[in-house]
């Protein structure tokens, strides 16, 4: 019996974590759920002393998300969010314990180069964490371009990670380079004593890892060289240039979040 959660900055095979979890576990498995915690809540989070009215209620249904979706005090969730927006919020909460936390990794030049795959040439960065926010361990200078975010946020995570990780009650590194090997779940569900149904190796049918990798599928020469072209491309961050159409979204979700938990109460 456990809360267990991600630490990770996204790109790096959360999907693919969720459905072993989902799949050979008991444990209710969710990937980033509603609601997100990300743009505005993110920002005001990390950077300013006071949060807006709709950013505090995020994080309220946030935890109130956690509880529902738990059963018997299981829990996994494999979301980028939890170490950048509401770790602070989780760690504190006695009903969340014990707490466990995968530290996912990935080399950060290729968490760079997915996120130019998955993003160009929006380069949406909405989930991304701003290198002079005030709360940063690594604090840098305002004006960086998107994939120097995108490498910063990899040690930033890193660094965020180790200073918490005394307050979690377990915690296993889990190398991406890994994530397709059922030995490795082996090792980890061992530590956390999970009880499990892992197959010899993951079925054919299952979902394939080649969809965590989709960022490479060119040539990697290609796609480093695209990213030198546009190395000074600054990111573009929808929360500042539309806020009153990302707080109307935030609030859908908090509206469509409850509405599912007052389906399964009728059900109950």
């Amino acid at each position: 019996m456990a809360f267990i959660f991600v630490a990770s900055t996204g790109r790096c095979g959360t999907k693919f974590l969720t459905a072993v979890w989902k799949y050979f576990t008991k444990y209710p498995s969710f990937h980033e759920p509603v609601p997100y915690c990300a743009g505005q809540t993110l920002r005001e989070v990390n950077n300013e002393c006071g949060m807006n009215k709709s950013s505090r209620e995020e994080l309220r249904t946030k935890l109130l998300q956690i509880s529902g979706d738990a059963k018997e005090g299981n829990y996994f969730e494999s979301n980028q969010m939890f170490i950048k927006s509401y770790l602070h919020l989780v760690v504190y909460k006695k009903e969340f314990r014990p707490l466990y936390v995968i530290y996912l990794h990935r080399n950060p030049i290729e968490v760079t180069m997915s996120y130019f795959k998955k993003t160009f040439p929006s380069h949406d960065m909405s989930w991304h964490l701003q290198p002079q926010w005030q709360k940063n361990l690594m604090r840098g200078r305002k004006g960086l371009g998107f994939h120097e975010i995108s490498l910063w946020q990899c040690f930033e995570i890193r660094e965020r990670f180790l200073l918490w990780k005394d307050k979690f009650d377990k915690t296993y590194d889990f190398d991406f380079r890994k994530i397709s090997d059922p030995e490795e779940y082996r090792k980890m569900f061992a530590h956390f004593e999970i009880e499990h149904e892992l197959p010899q190796k993951f079925p054919d049918n299952f979902f394939h890892p080649r969809k965590t990798m989709n960022a490479i599928q060119e040539d990697p020469a290609i796609t480093f060289k695209r990213i030198i072209e546009d190395w000074g491309a600054r990111g573009q961050d929808p929360t500042k240039s539309a806020q009153d159409h990302f707080f109307e979204s935030k609030e859908q979700q908090i509206r469509e979040l409850q509405q599912k938990k007052g389906e399964k109460n009728n059900e109950a």
